[in-house]
């Protein structure tokens, strides 16, 4: 019995320890470990701020949306003046020139690449770019589904030139609008402070849409959908 035993430990002895339990199985995993992240941090550097700037381009985007919403809901809101809204009519005025001008700025912004954004999409080259520059600046509306037809009812011509056109005529309009209906010190709702109840004025809002200026900038406000970055880069018609 010894003997068999003696037998079987020279046996175990002579033999060496399994991989797993060798020195340098383990610096060799953790050498692989760390080239892996040095590849994984070295190579995307170039894609980083492409990847950023994607990301500041489609929140400008979608902030020009938003603030188009708002200039329309803050103008009608100005020339109904019935308090409905919540607001009177002095800070609806205010609210409309403040996003108006936002606006501007924000159309500035994804463009030329001012404020957050680092690169303007007016600058980026490629292939999925031709979308954005057709959409903006070519004749035609190939947002709709049907291109041929790209009249409005207020500004007839206002979206045959491109969505840009299209924007720098609602600032134009807004401005205009904001000139007619600006606030009339002796109108009980322009310092209006207490808004319960509210009758709205549904009287007021058909005369305003016979102001074809008012109408247009109402109008624009289907078109607002069309204002994201994902339909800019693709050219998706919009029903």
């Amino acid at each position: 019995t010894m003997s068999h035993c003696g037998h079987h430990l020279s046996f175990c002895d002579n033999h060496s320890p399994r991989r797993y339990f060798r020195t340098h199985v383990y610096v060799a995993a953790l050498l692989a470990v760390l080239a892996l992240c040095f590849v994984v941090w070295l190579a995307p550097r170039r894609f980083i701020p492409q990847l950023i700037n994607t990301v500041l381009l489609q929140k400008s985007v979608r902030q020009a949306r938003y603030l188009v919403l708002g200039v329309v809901l803050e103008v009608r809101e100005l020339g109904i003046n019935d308090g409905f809204g919540r607001v009177n009519g002095n800070t609806s005025f205010l609210y409309s020139a403040a996003l108006r001008g936002m606006l501007k700025q924000e159309m500035d912004n994804f463009r030329y690449g001012t404020g957050d954004v680092q690169v303007g999409a007016d600058y980026l080259d490629s292939d999925a770019m031709n979308a954005y520059f057709n959409a903006m600046y070519q004749p035609g509306c190939p947002w709709r589904q049907n291109t041929s037809d790209c009249s409005m009812k207020a500004w007839p011509q206002a979206a045959s030139q491109g969505l840009y056109n299209l924007l720098v005529s609602f600032t134009k309009g807004t401005d205009i609008v904001l000139g007619k209906y600006a606030p009339i010190r002796s109108d009980p709702g322009t310092i209006r402070v207490r808004f319960d109840p509210i009758i709205p004025n549904r009287t007021r809002a058909a005369q305003l849409l016979q102001d074809r200026d008012f109408s247009f900038v109402i109008e624009v406000c289907q078109f607002v959908p069309v204002l994201s970055w994902e339909y800019l880069s693709s050219s998706r018609p919009f029903p």
